[in-house]
């Protein structure tokens, strides 16, 4: 009888544990195909500037000769001059609309560094 009743005993855990294993799978089954599958967007990212630097031109060049820039703006406070560089150096290379965008900065609680120029990159 004792035998008998751990058998028994034995073959209920036994169908539990498949039981409760399978339900596990299909909650995991359902939980995924209840998740929508997401579309990578573009995103943006700068590229800053204190002097005129051919490296970082030639791979904002290769981001647009690539595909890969959907907008391409230069930002400056003061630096008319560096920014117009960039411009040239990107044009010169590439038959691509680049913005150019003068923002004017004031000094408060936050302090700016007006001769750094900025190149944001809009990516596809």
């Amino acid at each position: 009888m004792k035998k008998l009743l751990s058998l028994i005993l034995m073959m209920l855990s036994v169908i539990v544990i498949v039981g409760c294993s399978s339900t596990v799978g299909l909650n995991n089954a359902v939980k995924q195909a209840d998740t929508p599958k997401k579309e990578l967007i573009g995103g943006w990212y700068p590229i800053f500037f204190h002097k005129y630097d051919q490296i970082k031109v030639d791979s904002i060049i290769k981001t647009v000769a690539e595909g890969k820039a959907e907008k391409v703006t230069i930002s400056y406070s003061k630096n008319k001059k560096l920014a117009k560089k960039i411009l040239a150096g990107i044009q010169s290379k590439l038959n691509f609309a680049v913005n150019m965008e003068h923002l004017e900065l004031k000094d408060g609680t936050a302090k700016y560094d007006h001769e750094q120029v900025t190149v944001i990159i809009d990516e596809r």
